[in-house]
């Protein structure tokens, strides 16, 4: 965290030059097998199997899970149900059908011709707001990510239309993600695509449909080239409002967030990456870590105390803010996320900022969480071997989890309020 951040960009630059054109994550698909289908869908899916052709395998949006190899929707809104699969052929391309229900058949109506080699992402929405659901469907033609699990792959989303069997395709758009939501308050969900150059420059580009994909807004990202984003997701970022937050990555374990929002048709980054106001020395992921319906933004926090103390001694909190609605932030979860992935404690809203660990903790050994005005001890996390454990006579601990020679166990003054999770 002592790194200037500029500094960091400059080695995150040499860094893309060195990984530029390497696939160092294997796909996925070959790990998948086909899940049992619930009963009633066992007609569909033998009905699906028996219109394969020779040597295709059904295959599941990179994005779904085990339930979406087969989808169904009124696509035409003439009450009957549709069904959609997509199947990898014996060369390796994506394609897919639609069958049409028939009493307790199921009909093949239309052969779905692909536009790649990976199903990225399948999804049923009227888009195009004429009361029918169009079909979007996202492909590309290899997988490129890097270490983190960052994905950079230039794809093609293709939406399609379904009416009285014809299938047709409305729009094609490149994107590297995408999202459906209303940016503008108006009450009607639009298109919001992110597109990464092969430069590595990321374009943001809002579509509105009337007569077509309509462009409103584009604005690019940053002038700094990136290593791709670990994290995308989109909904409520306050009360009124809609947005994107993307968790871009700048090193091999830092990261930058920014929030995209949309203001009188105008697209704005509130956090451009010059203002380091979300900058992250670790990969923390954006999410509605409270279930309040808002996102939030998390980043690490030093306790108070611990300035001067080597970094990989500290045993960190993770802050996470909402957006104040102009230029800021504002806290509302405090959390200690432990390091190995074997507790979360979250803090109760009225004690957010107020904790801070005692500098003679150690963060595999004893946690002691005391206020910062008093140094009252109002929580402890510590560690035992199965020998301490079985031997403490004491009932205030509560176990958090063990393994192999090891409990984890937690003590909490009747006065705070902590959530383990």
């Amino acid at each position: 965290m002592k790194w200037n951040l500029w500094v960091r960009l400059a080695t995150v630059t040499t860094l893309l030059i060195l990984l530029s054109g390497c696939e160092l994550i294997s796909d996925p698909k070959g790990l998948m097998q086909l899940p049992q289908l619930p009963s009633d869908k066992q007609t569909l899916s033998s009905t699906i199997q028996a219109a394969l052709p020779p040597g295709a395998k059904l295959a599941n949006p990179k994005n779904g899970n085990a339930n979406d190899w087969i989808q169904q929707a009124d696509l035409d809104g003439d009450g009957k149900m549709e069904a959609i699969a997509f199947y990898t052929t014996s060369d390796a391309r994506i394609n897919g059908m639609i069958f049409e229900q028939s009493g307790s058949d199921w009909i093949k109506k239309r052969d779905i011709e692909g536009q790649g080699y990976v199903l990225e992402s399948v999804e049923i929405k009227d888009i195009t707001h004429d009361g029918h659901k169009d079909l979007i469907v996202g492909y590309s033609n290899a997988i490129n990510t890097i270490n983190s699990g960052v994905d950079s792959m230039q794809k093609n989303l293709v939406i399609y239309s379904y009416d009285k069997g014809e299938l047709n395709i409305v729009d094609k758009k490149p994107y590297t993600y995408y999202e459906i939501l209303d940016m503008n308050g108006d009450g009607i969900d639009d298109l919001t695509t992110m597109y990464m150059s092969r430069n590595s420059y990321l374009t943001i580009t809002n579509f509105r449909y009337k007569d077509g994909f309509q462009e409103v807004d584009s604005i690019d990202l940053d002038s700094t080239i990136t290593l791709g984003f670990y994290n995308v997701v989109s909904g409520k970022v306050s009360k009124d409002q809609n947005g994107i937050i993307m968790d871009q990555l700048l090193g091999i374990s830092s990261g930058f967030t920014h929030l995209i929002i949309m203001e009188n048709n105008k697209l704005r980054d509130v956090f451009p990456l010059g203002r380091a106001a979300t900058f992250k020395d670790s990969l923390i992921y954006s999410d509605d870590v409270n279930g309040d319906g808002l996102l939030e933004i998390g980043m690490l926090q030093i306790p108070l105390g611990w300035e001067n103390i080597e970094p990989s001694e500290i045993p960190y909190f993770t802050y996470y803010y909402q957006w104040d609605g102009d230029n800021g932030l504002k806290l509302v979860s405090q959390q200690y996320r432990d390091d190995s992935g074997r507790f979360v404690l979250k803090f109760a809203p009225e004690w957010n900022d107020k904790i801070t660990l005692d500098t003679k903790s150690n963060k595999d050994q004893d946690l002691r969480f005391i206020l910062k005005d008093t140094g009252e001890k109002v929580a402890e996390v510590r560690f035992f071997t199965s020998t301490q454990w079985a031997n403490q006579a004491s009932k205030d601990w509560e176990l958090i989890t063990n393994s192999n020679d090891q409990y984890i166990a937690l003590w909490q003054n009747t006065k705070n309020n902590l959530i383990l999770n």
